[in-house]
């Protein structure tokens, strides 16, 4: 597993726990473990979930509560689960059941147990989730993006939705809005994945962050090749900025020796010409005295 997917799972036993995940101490643990960064091993995980480290003060039942509720919702599929009373189909009374809710299915047992199966709920593209609230709620605005009626308080149950396939209306009722909202957010998700072909939403979760994993590398290797073609511009400028300052030192070079071969030539010069001048004197010295009398 790569250190994304690690924090990944670990974010979700802290979840089933309700306790913050310690960044700290994870980064702490990849910074000891260079390897790690290419990858962790199965039994290097649960090493270091066992070992307590992220996980401090937290009672042992708890964890492994947790570690299994993680296990059954991302290996089983197990979108969601919990108790939810029924309407019966013919009796039309009110039961308490588990309810187990998977890709394509929202199966209900007599007890957490599972042991008996009382029925199943299938779902696809032709169902749908219709929330039954009271007026109260209308008003409030509590309301979720999905098909929902406007109906009292009925058989003393409030936090009511119905789930509706071709051939059946299955109406149930949770403890509270905040299950309810969550298990009809939960069936509308798989009826989309049904919808949209998938079987698994983690299979289809755990895809789409290979993907913005991809993303993410691609973006920094392609942030890196720039700063590597920056650097490499920037070396080739300072290069070039080199050979002109040698070529303007040269030519200054070049320049003063010009000038020092000039100084050289008219020093020659001035030379030559004094010695022409002295010649002069003395032949002139000689025909003046060769002609005296």
């Amino acid at each position: 597993m790569v250190p994304d997917e690690v924090e990944y799972l670990l974010k979700k036993v802290c979840m089933a726990m309700n306790v913050e995940l310690n960044y700290v101490e994870l980064e702490d643990y990849f910074s000891q473990e260079p390897l790690q960064q290419s990858g962790i091993v199965v039994w290097k995980f649960l090493e270091l979930v066992n070992s307590g480290k992220l996980t401090r003060g937290i009672d042992k039942d708890a964890l492994s509560m947790a570690i299994e509720e993680v296990y059954r919702e991302i290996v089983e599929d197990v979108l969601k689960q919990g108790y939810l009373w029924k309407k019966g189909q013919l009796r039309r009374n009110w039961t308490e059941r588990w309810f187990t809710l998977r890709p394509s299915t929202l199966a209900y047992y007599v007890s957490e147990d599972r042991k008996e199966r009382k029925g199943s709920i299938p779902l696809d593209r032709n169902c749908c989730v219709e929330r039954l609230v009271d007026k109260d709620s209308v008003l409030a605005g509590d309301l979720l993006p999905c098909v929902f009626q406007v109906l009292p308080d009925k058989d003393g149950k409030r936090c009511m939705f119905c789930v509706k396939t071709l051939a059946k209306t299955y109406e149930m009722s949770a403890s509270d809005t905040k299950q309810r909202q969550e298990w009809t957010t939960a069936i509308q998700t798989v009826i989309r994945l049904e919808a949209e072909g998938k079987k698994s939403l983690h299979k289809d979760l755990k895809l789409k962050r290979r993907e913005q994993r991809e993303q993410r590398e691609r973006r920094k290797a392609a942030k890196e090749e720039e700063m590597l073609r920056l650097r490499a511009l920037q070396e080739e400028k300072e290069k070039k900025l080199q050979e002109l300052e040698l070529l303007k030192e040269a030519q200054r070079q070049a320049e003063v020796l010009l000038q020092q071969d000039e100084q050289r030539r008219r020093a020659q010069h001035e030379e030559m010409q004094r010695a022409l001048e002295v010649q002069l004197r003395d032949a002139e010295q000689v025909r003046l005295h060769g002609t005296a009398p």
